[in-house]
């Protein structure tokens, strides 16, 4: 989403009262890129806040709210592969159909849509899903209900002899590693104005 803002924008926010509130998009933060810094149209009043909370909101260009559009695209790659074989010949052969392809550099110029109907992007890549449960729960101060909290995991993972870490025990990935996790604890710190609080019975209803 934030592609689509240059700084100094104007949109506006959506608030729980079904009020509108605008602002000017300042561009990101310096000093963390997973924020943004944003002013407010009436006040002047600048505050920062994270890039998953400003996902989160109803934001609206001249009455028109902002989506999230799921578009395939395509681009070359080049490389260098190395290959083991009897001649030039066998090894150009090999590299036709090479499984895994090694990491390349894009090329200039190549990138385009991987698929030109809109139709077909809609049902296949942008088909309604299932709405999220509600957020329940106490809310921060500021009227947010959502935090960064902590976790523990429990991880099937690859040791060698010596019982070092080598790798997680899913195709490398932490995420589908995963074999227990036990419950979010604290300190909680809410996602849109950076409060902490140590428990969240601290919270207002």
């Amino acid at each position: 989403m934030f592609r689509y803002f240059k700084k100094g924008d104007e949109f506006e926010v959506k608030q729980g009262d079904g009020s509108m509130k605008a602002y000017h998009f300042l561009g990101f933060s310096k000093d963390n890129p997973e924020n943004i810094t944003i002013e407010s149209t009436a006040t002047g009043a600048q505050e920062e806040v994270s890039t998953y909370w400003f996902n989160l909101q109803e934001i609206y260009i001249d009455g028109t709210r902002l989506q999230t559009f799921f578009v395939p695209i395509a681009w070359e790659v080049v490389a260098t592969a190395s290959i083991i074989a009897t001649s030039l010949e066998e090894a150009m052969d090999i590299a036709r159909d090479l499984s895994p392809l090694p990491d390349g550099s894009y090329v200039d110029g190549s990138l385009s849509l991987a698929c030109d109907e809109a139709d077909y992007i809609a049902t296949y890549y942008n088909a309604p899903k299932a709405e999220e449960p509600e957020q329940y729960g106490p809310k921060c101060v500021c009227g947010c209900n959502r935090f960064y909290a902590h976790q523990q995991l429990y991880a099937d993972v690859i040791v060698d002899g010596g019982n070092n870490f080598i790798g997680n025990g899913v195709d490398d990935n932490l995420s589908n590693s995963i074999s227990e996790s036990g419950k979010p604890y604290g300190p909680y710190t809410c996602i849109m104005c950076g409060r902490e609080y140590d428990d969240l019975e601290d919270l207002e209803q």
